[in-house]
């Protein structure tokens, strides 16, 4: 029992050091691995403006074949009420050769293309006759992400916007 007890205490690190390593299909995504805040805004659905403190930590999973991304927008702060809160699971398809967002918020699923570009991803998917459109990109030691529509060939201004620092390299 005592032996059995040691072990666990000692590999613990090492089961924990694995467990946040990427597979290499994911590694184009290792710079999102971390915790990140900072200030973001958002559309409300009357079309006013609402400024948020969005916190994104994302993390390895599946023994790093997928990554997965929690994002919470608090009004007013870092303590404020949560008013947009979303989980996406970010993986790769290797039949397909194609990385796909799998994403929830507010009882909704969508599955979503992702495309690498330089300096980060877009992502996207199809709703009643429109494209939603978000593109990310890390400036700086900033990640970035805007989404917009396209509707009937047309782009809108954006309807979300964030822009978080990196607070810790761990989940």
């Amino acid at each position: 029992m005592r032996t059995a007890i040691l072990f666990l205490l000692f590999s613990t690190p090492f089961l924990v050091r694995a467990q946040n390593t990427l597979h290499e299909s994911m590694e184009p995504f290792s710079f999102l691995v971390g915790t990140w805040a900072g200030p973001a805004w958002h559309a409300t659905p009357g079309g006013e403006r609402q400024d948020l403190y969005q916190t994104e930590n994302v993390q390895p999973m599946g023994n790093g074949r997928v990554i997965l991304v929690e994002g919470i927008g608090r009004e007013g702060g870092p303590d404020g009420e949560v008013v947009f809160s979303a989980v996406g699971i970010l993986s790769y398809d290797a039949e397909t050769d194609q990385y796909h967002i799998d994403a929830f918020n507010d009882g909704r699923h969508v599955r979503a293309d992702v495309t690498l570009v330089e300096g980060g991803f877009d992502w996207g998917f199809d709703v009643s006759g429109r494209q939603i459109r978000y593109e990310m990109w890390l400036e700086d030691g900033v990640w970035h992400e805007t989404g917009s529509m396209i509707f009937e060939g047309n782009q809108t201004p954006p309807f979300v916007e964030l822009m978080v620092e990196r607070t810790s390299e761990a989940p």
